[in-house]
């Protein structure tokens, strides 16, 4: 009996300090959301060029949606033409393609 109690208190315990703690872990978590979603548009910026259009970020998003969009249109293609062992890399082609101009840009205009 004495001890069913003591599980009773416990519980009662937690419930009541639930709020207290989830409190700062949810400071932590959107801390960590908001970095997060920073580094990640960060890494969009710069690997779709959007940077060199400041005013209008999204041209270079709608340029790179189009080769994506293209690359997946040509992954769906590829067993009709005979590529269906290169569809991993008609996949790949778009990021790799990203990755060679964030590089290219980085070398060109580093100070």
């Amino acid at each position: 009996m004495e001890e069913t109690i003591a599980w009773v208190l416990v519980i009662i315990a937690i419930v009541v300090a639930l709020p207290f703690v989830l409190r700062y872990v949810l400071i932590g978590l959107y801390w960590f959301f908001a970095a997060a979603a920073h580094l990640y548009f960060s890494t969009l910026d710069t690997l779709t060029g959007a940077s060199l259009i400041p005013a209008a970020p999204w041209v270079m998003w709608l340029f790179w949606g189009a080769v994506i969009g293209a690359a997946l249109a040509a992954w769906t293609l590829a067993p009709v033409y005979g590529l269906r062992q290169y569809r991993v890399w008609i996949a790949l082609a778009p990021f790799l393609l990203m990755l060679v101009t964030a590089a290219l840009r980085a070398v060109i205009f580093s100070p």
